[in-house]
């Protein structure tokens, strides 16, 4: 499990995401980074 504010890249049917882990209820989950398109290159 990843920790609260992890950011990470994903594909999600074939295109390159950023998502960051956040929390609701007591849920972690992975939403995406609004204002970035693709991934960054690390």
């Amino acid at each position: 499990m990843q920790s609260l504010g992890a950011v990470q890249c994903v594909t999600i049917v074939g295109t390159q995401t950023l998502v960051r882990c956040e929390m609701s209820t007591n849920t972690p989950y992975w939403n995406k980074v609004e204002g970035v398109e693709g991934c960054p290159d690390a």
